[in-house]
Order: structure tokens, then sequence, then C-alpha cells
């Protein structure tokens, strides 16, 4: 089965109530990801095997599967291409951990954003925890 990790070595995430925001930390792009990824997303990046994810999804919503099976294979390949996941062996991760909000299907997202790179190389990013995103006030 196919399944994911985050790249938390290269990039640090925030997820945000429509979106998720991945910020590679040394070059300074960032990713927005929107849809119904931003539910998925803790599952995406812990290993829990694609096909979970999608019955999850297409289950929740009444998507046809291979409608999410076609926009999550899309998306993860893109996020492979751009080093964000790192394919690994799927665990026995509950399928539970795909939340919903509520909020009515929308399909995937993903955009590559590079015009902000000058500015967030200018100065190191400071205080990023992988896991819990971008600094974390004390």
């Amino acid at each position: 089965m196919t399944a994911y990790t985050f790249n938390d070595r290269l990039f640090a995430f925030e997820v945000f109530d429509d979106e998720v925001v991945v910020l590679h930390v040394t070059e300074g792009t960032y990713f927005a990801c929107g849809g119904w990824v931003v539910e998925a997303w803790s599952a995406l990046t812990t290993g829990c095997s694609t096909q979970r994810i999608v019955d999850a999804v297409s289950g929740h919503y009444g998507i046809a599967a291979n409608e999410i099976e076609r926009e999550l294979t899309d998306l993860t390949a893109r996020l492979e291409q751009e080093a964000i996941f790192l394919n690994v062996e799927a665990g026995d991760v509950d399928e539970a951990i795909v939340t919903f909000s509520g909020r009515p299907f929308q399909s995937a997202s993903f955009e590559k954003h590079a015009d902000m790179q000058d500015l967030l190389t200018l100065d190191p990013i400071h205080d990023v925890d992988p896991k819990k995103g971008w600094p974390i006030l004390s």
C-alpha cells in the first residue's frame, strides 16, 4: 500500500481552516493545498495508507472513490515531486485520523508560489517546529 510522511527536514506547515500552507524553509517557496486535503492532511503526513484516505473521504462525502483516488494520486505525485512528501510503507494508522469539519465537498487543490521567495530568504526563519508549524509563542 502507498503511504507518505512529511519531509520535516526541508519544510514546515500550518493548517488553517480552509488550506494547508507548506513552506520550504531554505528556498522560501510556499505551497497551498485546499479542498478535502485540509481534513485529510494529518492522515496524509503520518503514514496512513492512501486507500484508507480514499475510503474515508469518499465515504464521508458520498463521492465516487475513483474520483477521490485520482485527485489523491495527482496531489501526492506533485507533493512527492516537490520533496514535500516522502514515500513510506503504510503504517497501522487508524482511519479516524481523517477528521471532517462539516464543510461541503471541495476538490483537492495544490498551488506553488515563489512570489515571496526573495523576502522569505532575506532573513532566516527561526523557531520552526516541523510537527507544530511556524514559530510557537512561549
